[in-house]
């Protein structure tokens, strides 16, 4: 019987990456990340963005229900904290609690339910303010976080009272631009678009020059009222635009922006809570828009001529030192919260804004400065601005 040979299998040797082809896969790899990595990054942008729209989009539709609810009312920019029959807050000023105007956004809280909240913030007289419990409006607005007012690229959107987002009140003077964004001077003083206009004169409003300075009169009320859409209640027959009553249009006008400088959702300081557009009021620049007086910077002395005091063309506009600093996203490293009213946003080149119609789109930083304001203005056509259509922006 023939012995069988046992064969033993000769062991084989290991297989494995060579160094070289390791390093080729881990080139190729970080190849691969370095184009996928910005997509996906863009992809949350884009996703923080529209997050961003959709917020807007339902404080867009409170004002719109609010309006329905009050005869087609906007609400006040503030409200007068001197009125008993005036919706009012508190505030925590120099540890003292304060009666202060109720701001744009408490107003539309129970169109963003929040009915429960606003009852707690309005309680006037209200002997637990400043108390700290679950019911006294300075803690709540200090630590109550509104997703609804908030951006998610707002690097404070997840603190207690973040507003992201401010109204359109349309244009100041140089000198109250400078007084708030230098020195903290709030705008409310002045502010004003209507009221109780003696036949005098008066002193709170805006003279744009159309009475011999004299202080504001009708004509520099129209003028004022043609420039934006929220302005703060001051005494009888304060001014409020409708929703139905704008003459550039629904379509073309801004109501609410983003501005990542904007401080407290219960904020009753305007600089906080809203945006403006500065004009000279030296006369060092008077020709920057159409037959400018030397005193006040929006309009001709003579009433009868007030109807080319916001007519901007590119000769007699020139936005330089006048408009740098409000731009959108100027100073957006170095600005202070609540003293630069501008719009402003840390989504790249560009900002967030809704119109009174309900439609929302994001706006280049680089829009024209002629083209902005007359965005802002609710009523500028009537006196001589341009009419904006969807191609100009």
């Amino acid at each position: 019987m023939q012995a069988r040979r046992t064969q033993v299998a000769k062991p084989r040797g290991r297989a494995g990456f060579t160094l070289i082809e390791l390093l080729v896969v881990i080139s190729i790899i970080a190849v691969l990340a370095a184009l996928i990595l910005p997509a996906i990054q863009n992809a949350r942008e884009a996703a923080r963005r529209a997050e961003c729209l959709n917020n807007m989009k339902n404080v867009s539709t409170a004002f719109q229900t609010y309006a329905t609810a009050n005869n087609g009312r906007l609400p006040y920019l503030v409200t007068n904290a001197g009125s008993s029959s005036a919706i009012r807050t508190y505030r925590d000023i120099g540890g003292t609690a304060t009666l202060v105007g109720a701001n744009w956004c408490i107003q539309l809280l129970p169109f963003v339910e929040e009915q429960g909240l606003f009852d707690r913030m309005t309680v006037v007289p209200n002997t637990l303010a400043g108390g700290g419990s679950a019911n006294d409006p300075i803690f709540l607005g200090d630590n109550v976080n509104l997703k609804v007012f908030t951006c998610p690229d707002d690097p404070s959107e997840q603190q207690g009272g973040t507003l992201s987002f401010v109204a359109n009140a349309g244009y100041t003077t140089r000198t109250h631009w400078n007084n708030l964004v230098d020195n903290g001077t709030p705008l409310n003083g002045v502010h004003i678009a209507g009221g109780i206009i003696p036949s005098s004169g008066s002193s709170t409003g805006y003279d744009w020059s159309f009475n011999d300075y004299n202080g504001p009169l009708p004509d520099d009320n129209d003028i004022t009222q043609a420039t934006g859409l929220l302005w703060q209640e001051f005494g009888s027959g304060s001014y409020r635009s409708t929703i139905d009553r704008v003459p550039d249009g629904t379509s073309s006008t801004i109501i609410l922006t983003e501005n990542i400088q904007a401080t407290e959702w219960d904020d009753p300081n305007i600089g906080g809570m809203a945006f403006v557009v500065p004009f000279e009021d030296e006369g060092s620049n008077a020709n920057q828009v159409d037959s400018a007086s030397t005193a006040n910077g929006l309009g001709p002395d003579s009433p009868g001529e007030k109807r080319t005091a916001l007519g901007y063309g590119t000769i007699a506009f020139s936005a330089d030192a006048d408009l740098s600093e409000s731009q959108i996203n100027s100073n957006l490293a170095t600005a202070t919260d609540g003293r630069r009213p501008r719009p402003a946003s840390l989504h790249p080149s560009v900002v967030n804004t809704f119109f009174m119609d309900g439609h929302g789109r994001s706006i280049s930083q680089s829009i024209d400065d002629t083209v902005w304001i007359r965005l802002v203005s609710s009523g500028g056509e009537r006196f001589g601005q341009d009419i904006l259509s969807d191609n100009s922006f």
